[in-house]
């Protein structure tokens, strides 16, 4: 493509013409690829793109080029529901997990974090990909870091801090924050509610 003897006659895509055929010349005769529109990564990994370089008399030659299209952090972890209903035994000792509450509906508010299946935790997703879709959990209340219940940064397993009185207090109303590892990083959140049960 550094031949004089060329120039550039045809630019295709596999899928949409998202590369321009304009091109830029000078006395090397150097031939510059550029976008004609925004690439998303998520949509379409790679592009192949056809180049067809001919010379005077009509000789041709014709290359398959792949690119690879690279991640932005340009998405925000998402949990699975807005509003997480969780539960734990009033007077539960100190280090109880909570657990989604049986009575709702929408299940799939945890990510089996464990092999055994015995410890969940909260689920959120991330379409980026690398280090941009990595997240920190963390549980905050009115604010700041909740100190009735702490949430393990990397499995989002949820976990009592203090022993609760359910005449005290029935319910508590935190939030789930999952904050990703891009440059800048990118966080999503949830309404945790924890409701305290009799226990038996």
């Amino acid at each position: 493509m550094k031949d004089s003897n060329f120039s550039l006659i045809r630019l295709t895509s596999q899928a949409q013409p998202e590369f321009d055929r304009n091109t830029e010349v000078n006395l090397l005769t150097e031939y510059h690829l550029i976008t004609a529109r925004i690439l998303d990564r998520e949509s379409t990994s790679h592009q192949v793109v056809t180049i067809v370089c001919s010379d005077m008399v009509g000789h041709y030659t014709e290359r398959n080029i792949t690119i690879r299209i690279l991640d932005q952090n340009d998405n925000r972890p998402k949990f699975s529901h807005e509003i997480l209903y969780l539960q734990v035994d009033e007077n539960a000792p100190y280090g109880t997990q909570v657990r989604q509450q049986s009575q709702k509906v929408n299940k799939g508010y945890f990510n089996n974090v464990h092999q055994t299946g015995s410890s969940e935790g909260l689920l959120a997703t991330d379409l980026d990909i690398g280090i941009n879709s990595q997240m920190t959990f963390f549980l905050l209340e009115d604010g700041v870091n909740s100190t009735k219940f702490k949430i393990d940064s990397h499995t989002g397993i949820i976990t009592t801090m203090d022993m609760f009185d359910r005449e005290v207090k029935e319910k508590y109303t935190l939030t789930a924050l999952a904050v990703d590892h891009g440059n800048p990083p990118l966080s999503g959140t949830a309404t945790v509610q924890v409701c305290l049960y009799l226990h038996y």
